[in-house]
């Protein structure tokens, strides 16, 4: 299976290639901070805030950060949960559809530990019987209590191949090791 893939520790909006999951990163960075400077989950109404965004989000609970085989859906958007197969209720472990569950976890653990976002950009080979398939993603940490990341905000949309190398949802701005 060939894998091409771009990270973003920390990105800001010109890191984005796709307007949409761009949106969803805006209104993170709108939501109400606690004194520690995480954004509160209270403050967080997807659902309400940006309507037209939510077939792309997801809210990824998180009950043991030790543990993030635990890690499940709290909402998963229609066009993720089409593309994928994922259910609310269901593991992000188990609905992942990539062999690499190590490279996954490592970016939810940056987003839990850190405390900061993480923009993914990947192409994935042929995977469970279905196309090539390759996204864009960001993970953006929220918090009930102020201090420790328990659930993630995401947002993901599926991109098209724009030739043999990475693929784009529109024209990347900017790849990963370029000044800002």
């Amino acid at each position: 299976m060939h894998t091409e893939f771009a990270e973003w520790p920390d990105p800001d909006r010109a890191d984005f290639s796709c307007d949409r999951v761009a949106g969803v990163f805006d209104y993170w960075s709108g939501i109400d901070k606690s004194s520690s400077g995480l954004p509160l989950r209270e403050a967080c109404e997807p659902l309400v805030d940006i309507p037209r965004l939510v077939t792309i989000i997801m809210l990824i609970q998180i009950p043991d950060p030790d543990d993030l085989d635990t890690m499940f859906y709290r909402v998963i958007g229609s066009e993720l949960a089409d593309w994928t197969g994922g259910q609310t209720g269901e593991t992000v472990k188990h609905v992942y559809l990539g062999t690499d569950w190590q490279t996954v976890e490592t970016q939810h653990r940056y987003v839990i530990e850190q405390r900061k976002p993480q923009l993914v950009r990947r192409q994935l080979g042929h995977i469970r019987e279905r196309d090539f398939r390759a996204y864009e993603r960001v993970l953006m940490p929220l918090s009930r209590d102020g201090g420790s990341v328990d659930m993630i905000l995401g947002a993901c949309t599926q991109l098209s191949f724009s030739g043999p190398n990475l693929l784009r949802c529109g024209a990347m701005r900017r790849t990963p090791g370029e000044s800002r």
